[in-house]
C-alpha cells in the first residue's frame, strides 16, 4: 500500500533549479528551460489520497499584492458580503462539489485502479519534453521513461513505489549506483508533479490544503466562480497560492492562475475533459498566452484489470 503522507499540490514550473536535471552519460545535466511551463519537477514528498479533514488552522489568504498580475476581470453581478469564516466554509464546499464532479473520493479512493499516459509539453508549437508513466497501483509499481538532452533514453521501475525502491536503465543499461539514485529521485519527482497536473482535482481535499471562496468573475463572457487555495506548513513551498476558476453548473475546473512563493505566476486553461470509467480528466492545458501546453496522451485507465472507456 502506498504510504499515506501529507503534501500540498504543486506546479511543474517550480524550482526550476531543481527540475531540469536528466540523466546523463557521467551523470545528469541540465535541459533547456521552455519557459513556461517547463518539463522539470520538484522533488517532494509523495501525494496522499485526497481525504475529508478539517482545517487545522485559518490560513494566510491571498492578498491583492500576491494576485497575479494580468488583464482585470469583468466582475460578476455583485455578491453579499461573506466574513473570512463564511469563505472558507463556502471555498471547502465548492472543493467537495468539484472533487465530485470529476468521479469523486469513492473512485479515487479505490485501489483496483491504474493508469498510463504520456505528459507532453509543447512551447512554441514544438514537442519539447514526453515522458511516459504507469501507475500500476494495484501492485505498488511505478514506471516512468523519457529522453535526456542527448536524446538518451531512461527508464525507472519502482518495484515498490511505497518504499520508493526500483531500478534504472540508461539506453537499456544498467545505471551506475549513483545515477540511478539520481534518476529514482528524479523519476519519483515526474510522477509527483505530471499526476498533479492531471489529477488535481482529486487532491482539493487533502489535509493542509486550505480553502477561501473569492467573489465570482467573468471570463470571455462567463461567469465563474473562483477557488483560492492556500496551505499550511507542508511540502516545499507553503507560500504558493493557487485560484481555480469553476464552471458554475458543471462544477468544472475551466483555468487555473498561481503565484508561487518564489513570486513566478502562471495560468492555464482546462479543457479537452474526457471520461474514463468513473474518472472525468483534462487532457489539455494551455497557457493563457497561448505560448505553451501541456497534454496528456496514450491515456489508459483499467480497473481490476478491466480497461474502462
Amino acid at each position: 500500500m502506498i504510504n499515506r503522507r501529507i503534501v500540498p499540490p504543486i506546479l511543474l514550473v517550480a524550482l526550476a533549479s531543481a527540475l531540469h536535471a536528466q540523466p546523463g552519460t557521467s551523470g545528469t545535466g541540465d535541459s533547456p528551460s521552455p519557459g513556461a511551463p517547463s518539463p522539470g519537477a520538484p522533488v517532494r514528498p509523495r501525494p496522499t489520497s485526497p481525504r475529508d479533514s478539517s482545517n487545522p488552522a485559518t490560513p494566510a489568504q491571498p492578498t491583492a499584492a500576491t494576485q497575479p498580475k494580468g488583464p482585470a476581470r469583468p466582475a460578476a453581478p455583485q455578491q453579499p458580503a461573506m466574513t473570512p469564516q463564511q469563505r472558507e466554509r463556502a471555498g471547502r464546499n465548492l472543493a467537495r462539489e468539484i472533487v465530485d464532479a470529476v468521479g469523486g473520493l469513492k473512485a479515487w479512493n479505490n485501489p483496483g485502479w491504474d493508469i498510463s499516459f504520456d505528459f507532453v509539453v509543447v512551447a512554441g508549437g514544438k514537442e519539447i519534453g514526453r515522458y511516459s508513466h504507469q501507475w500500476l497501483r494495484s501492485e505498488d509499481r511505478y514506471i516512468v521513461s523519457g529522453k535526456n538532452k542527448d536524446g538518451k533514453k531512461w527508464r525507472v521501475q519502482f518495484t515498490s513505489f511505497s518504499r520508493r525502491q526500483g531500478t534504472a536503465t540508461v539506453d537499456d543499461r544498467p545505471a551506475p549506483d549513483t545515477l540511478a539514485a539520481k534518476l529514482l529521485d528524479m523519476a519519483y519527482a515526474r510522477h509527483i508533479n505530471d499526476t498533479y497536473w492531471m489529477l488535481m482535482p482529486f487532491k482539493l481535499l487533502d489535509s493542509g490544503v486550505y480553502h477561501r471562496q473569492e467573489n465570482d468573475t467573468t471570463i470571455d463572457g462567463k461567469r465563474c466562480l473562483v477557488l483560492g487555495l492556500s496551505f499550511g506548513k507542508v511540502g516545499l513551498t507553503p507560500g504558493d497560492h493557487y485560484w481555480l476558476y469553476v464552471d458554475p453548473r458543471t462544477k468544472h475546473v475551466v483555468r487555473w492562475r498561481y503565484v508561487l512563493q518564489s513570486g513566478r505566476e502562471g495560468e492555464f486553461t482546462w479543457d479537452r475533459y474526457t471520461r474514463f470509467g468513473p474518472l472525468l480528466i483534462s487532457l489539455l492545458k494551455r497557457a493563457a498566452d497561448g505560448s505553451s501546453e501541456i497534454r496528456f496522451e496514450n491515456v489508459h485507465v483499467e480497473t481490476n484489470g478491466r480497461e474502462e472507456r
